[in-house]
Formats: structure tokens, sequence, C-alpha cells
């Protein structure tokens, strides 16, 4: 028994120590705000603010806080934070690392479109407890890893006839099909989205009569939400 003791105490010296067990506990959203800066400025080396996007909320024993966050020198790098007083720690900071390489793979693609009215392409990822540099990571073993994607918003005129946009989706689906990321496409009118797709890189292109279908089923989707 005074064995396994010893044992136990090493452990947790040696967790202390190297910072492995580190927790910050908290019962309230302002030392849950306080928490959460201290561990994003331990992970990342710099200075961070809560932008928006506030919660604090409780599952069972555990207090969970989470929002938007943007570096203090660079306020266009919105990014979502989590911290729980269970110890977990999550964010999706990382992107940044690789955004422009990212929206890089897609847009000479879309820029070449004619058809397409304006586009948006915005590097995505989930939480995550990870921390991913460029300089030791490629793109693709980002990607991979974190499981990170491109969502793109393609708006189309609303003149264009239902052949056009099927024609016209067809074309841009398989441009973006070669292409080694994954990605989200929405394509919009300006009364909602007529097609939303996911691929993984260099995915076969749909045929036009998924297209169509996608289309038809992406429509009665809106319809549900309208009524």
């Amino acid at each position: 028994m005074q064995r396994r003791c010893f044992i136990f105490l090493l452990i947790l010296v040696n967790c202390l120590l190297l910072g492995g067990c580190k927790m910050r506990k908290f019962d309230n959203m302002s030392d849950a705000k306080e928490a959460l800066l201290m561990e994003l400025k331990e992970k990342y080396s710099e200075e961070f603010q809560i932008k928006e996007n506030e919660k604090f909320s409780k599952t069972g024993y555990v207090y969970v806080y989470s929002c938007k966050v943007v570096p203090v020198n660079n306020e266009e790098r919105l990014f979502s934070a989590r911290i729980t007083s269970s110890g977990d720690d999550t964010d999706n900071y990382s992107i940044y690392e690789f955004y422009n390489e990212m929206v890089s793979l897609v847009d000479s693609s879309l820029k070449s479109k004619t058809y397409i009215e304006h586009y948006e392409v915005k590097p995505t990822m989930g939480w995550t407890t990870n921390k991913w540099e460029n300089e030791s990571y490629s793109l693709q073993e980002f990607l991979e890893e974190s499981e990170a994607f491109n969502e793109i918003i393609v708006t189309f005129s609303d003149r264009k006839t239902e052949e056009e946009k099927i024609n016209d989706i067809f074309d841009l689906v398989s441009g973006l099909s070669g292409i080694a990321c994954p990605i989200r496409l929405n394509v919009k009118v300006s009364d909602g989205y007529i097609f939303t797709e996911e691929f993984e890189s260099r995915a076969t292109p749909l045929t036009k009569t998924e297209i169509k279908e996608n289309m038809s089923s992406t429509k009665r989707g809106r319809l549900i939400e309208i009524n």
C-alpha cells in the first residue's frame, strides 16, 4: 500500500514539474476567462483578448466556457476557444498557420470561372488540443492530421436557368475535385442556397444527375426551414 502511494506521489510530482497535468479550476465566467487567456498565452506565446460569443455552462460537475478570441496584435484572426474545469482546453487557432496556403489551393480555379458573381473561401477546422506550426508541418500533413477543410461559398446570378446552374456547378465541382484539399462547397443565389456538398481530396466529380438531385434536396431543406 505504501509503495503504491509513493509511486502515485512520484507520478504526480513529475506531472507538475513537466506541466503535463496542468489544470485550472474555475466555477464562474470571470475566472474561466482568465484561465482561458492564460492557457492560450502559454500555448502560443501571444497575448489574446475575448471578442464575442461567450458561453458559460455546467454539465454534471464540469464547467465549460467558450468564446471567440483574437490576438491583441491582429484582430482579423478570429478563432474559437474553449476551456473546461476538468482540464480540457481546445481551440482552432492553428488554422491561421496555413490559412493563405489553403486559400491559394482553390483561389486560381475560382477566379477563372466567369459565371461566378462572387465567392468566399474560409479555411476551417474543428476544436483541438494540438498546435500545428508551418515550420514543422507541411500543408498536406496539417490537412491530414487536423481534418481542416476549405469552406467555399459561391454566388450565382438569379438570371441563370436551371440548366445553366447545373452545367456551371458541374464545371465548378469538376475543377475543385482535383485539388488536394477537403472542400465544403455551397452555391447560392439571392434568396438562399441551391447546392451544398462536401468532398475529399481528389474525389470523383459528381455527375449532372447527382447535382440535380442535390439541388432538389437543398431546395426541400430550405422549404422545411421556412415552414
